[in-house]
């Protein structure tokens, strides 16, 4: 594909009169930069609801981050319209939700699963690294599925859930290291929140890229 940048028309679900429609310049870098902007907006937001959980619910992050950041995420990739706000937030809460507790649940079961076939399974391995990979594989997915099925339509969920596989297993891996002394949150619901905007971002990025070549 040439470098020359060409444009995509984003639209959302919801299209009121008013709502006006932006062209963003889309080329071969574009899916690196809804990456980091995906990255950088779920990492700040998580951060400052760490520090603010450390006087009250240490999910803070998760509660009211998740929806924080999506709805400032697809604010910045011109994806909102008035009618799809209240929408953002909600399906931003409800994915992070879903995605932790039934990634949490459904790593736990097939670690057990694993461990009864595979007796030669080490204890790490079936109590950490196993059950953190399945944790964020799912849990990312189930997220970025949603993003996708409310900004993109429901045939994008399926791009959005390959992307977001493969894209989340880093995040796996950082749940299973050792509690990092200068972070004095919940490192895990760090690690968990900020791999929701950066699977998610990706996805975006090359899912218009994608859209651009057809």
């Amino acid at each position: 594909m040439s470098n020359k940048a060409k444009t995509y028309k984003t639209k959302t679900k919801f299209k009121p009169k008013n709502k006006i429609t932006k062209k963003v310049e889309i080329n071969n870098i574009y899916p690196l930069r809804t990456l980091l902007t995906g990255l950088g907006v779920f990492l700040i937001i998580s951060v400052i609801f760490g520090f603010i959980s450390l006087s009250s619910n240490k999910a803070l992050p998760l509660l009211l981050g998740v929806p924080i950041a999506t709805l400032l995420l697809f604010y910045i990739f011109h994806e909102l319209s008035k009618g799809s706000i209240v929408l953002a937030i909600v399906c931003g809460e409800m994915g992070g939700l879903i995605g932790v507790l039934a990634g949490s649940a459904l790593g736990s079961m097939f670690s057990a699963y694993l461990a009864s076939q595979i007796p030669a399974l080490s204890q790490w391995a079936q109590e950490q690294l196993i059950p953190s990979l399945v944790a964020l594989i799912i849990a990312d997915t189930l997220f970025a599925a949603i993003m996708a099925g409310v900004f993109y339509g429901p045939k994008s969920i399926g791009f959005f859930a390959k992307v977001a596989v493969i894209a989340s297993i880093p995040f796996g891996l950082l749940l299973c290291i050792p509690d990092i002394s200068w972070i004095p949150f919940d490192q895990n619901i760090l690690f968990m929140v900020t791999s929701y905007g950066t699977t998610t971002g990706l996805a975006v990025g090359l899912f218009k890229l994608q859209s651009v070549k057809k």
